[in-house]
């Protein structure tokens, strides 16, 4: 491993664990999976590598945000 990779890897680390400690409400698996598709979604953006935690981390951010304000759907009375 690089020390590029290294230090990636440490910024992404980071940026999870303070997703996580700022959406406490939320299970760490949600916040994972919102990271992993942020970073997913921000490297098919050919976001630069140097860039990549940080924009990674907002684009989480407004994933969990979008998450944490959707309720459920009520089902249907069946007499309706």
């Amino acid at each position: 491993m690089t020390t590029d990779t290294r230090r990636l890897a440490t910024e992404l680390d980071e940026a999870t664990e303070r997703l996580k400690a700022e959406f406490e409400d939320l299970s760490p698996g949600s916040v994972l999976r919102c990271m992993s598709r942020a970073v997913y979604a921000s490297r098919r953006a050919h976001v630069p590598t140097a860039q990549l935690a940080g924009v990674s981390e907002t684009v989480a951010r407004q994933m969990l945000r979008l998450r944490r304000g959707t309720a459920l759907p009520q089902p249907r009375s069946s007499t309706e």
